[in-house]
């Protein structure tokens, strides 16, 4: 039998997202006992990309997100259609 780590606590959301996605799973949750579940009510992910940033720029954006009082993933996600708009503008689209 494997021996699984302790999951650690986590301040919040970020940082548990931080957290698995530089973790296994596997390592913590014993996944031969799943079982299969259904969930009916679960919105589709549609559109949602994957956003890679440095530690800095991460930072800063985590520290703006805190000073407007806006969700981390929001204001990413504004920042990027902004930047999508300017972009189309000087295209001519």
């Amino acid at each position: 039998m494997q021996h699984l780590k302790e999951i650690p606590k986590f301040k919040n959301e970020d940082e548990e997202a931080d957290f698995w996605a530089s973790h296994d799973t596997a390592d913590y949750v014993d996944l031969s006992n799943l079982v299969e579940a259904s969930f009916p009510n679960l919105k589709r992910a549609e559109g949602l990309i994957p956003l890679v940033l440095d530690g800095e720029s991460a930072k800063e954006l985590r520290e703006l997100a805190e000073q407007l009082s806006i969700d981390l993933p929001d204001l990413a996600a504004q920042y990027v259609r902004e930047g999508i708009q300017r972009n189309a503008h000087y295209a001519g689209h």
